[in-house]
């Protein structure tokens, strides 16, 4: 809370007074619906969220996620390439937004060199979405122990050798070296290095 002045408002033990400001209260439990694809407050309908179920979206929630997606692509591309035959359009077609004489950021001319069945000859613009051809890889350390389990959980023993190179960071708790990070840090490089990263603190 801030006064006229916008000084934040104190209470008599000198902590900030909170108060909620937002028009859905903490807690709600909102629905989305997904055949309706609408926002429901219990019966009351919010808002009308068609847009943003995209044809790629949908895929992905038919899919149950968007693994079995994304590994079917590059399945199909693989298979296509290697045997010398054009990728049938079997998934949803990508999304290539672009405007005419309109320049590109540095990301946009990183994932235009490298974005995989592209239609278009178009330069493409932000909201598109396409896939993007990846050598590069790079792990944080804050989310670290999540990638390793998702690398488990596939069945994931080295990284490909097609990647050109892989890096998992320390950075964010090497400041924070806390009993938690001591605990869990170690054991993620430990994990990274074997499957092939190069690791650093």
């Amino acid at each position: 809370k801030v006064d006229a002045n916008g000084k934040t408002v104190v209470d008599e033990n000198g902590d900030a007074v909170l108060e909620e400001a937002y028009s859905v209260a903490t807690g709600t439990v909102l629905t989305i619906d997904t055949k309706a694809k609408k926002l429901l407050n219990g019966d009351k309908e919010l808002a009308d969220i068609s847009s943003a179920f995209t044809p790629q979206k949908v895929e992905f929630m038919k899919a149950g996620g968007s693994y079995a997606v994304v590994f079917g692509k590059k399945l199909q591309t693989f298979a296509s390439e290697a045997l010398g035959v054009a990728t049938k359009l079997v998934y949803a077609a990508s999304k290539e937004i672009s405007h005419a004489g309109q320049g590109l950021t540095a990301v946009e001319k990183i994932f235009n060199r490298n974005a995989v069945g592209v239609l278009s000859e178009t330069d493409l613009h932000a909201g598109s979405d396409v896939r993007v051809k990846v050598n590069i890889v790079g792990s944080q350390d804050t989310t670290g122990p999540m990638t390793c389990q998702e690398l488990e959980a596939m069945a994931a023993s080295t990284i490909s050798p097609l990647v050109d190179g892989a890096y998992q960071s320390g950075c964010h708790t090497a400041s924070v070296w806390d009993s938690k990070a001591k605990a869990n840090i170690p054991k993620l490089m430990s994990f990274m290095n074997k499957f092939g990263l190069i690791t650093a603190r």
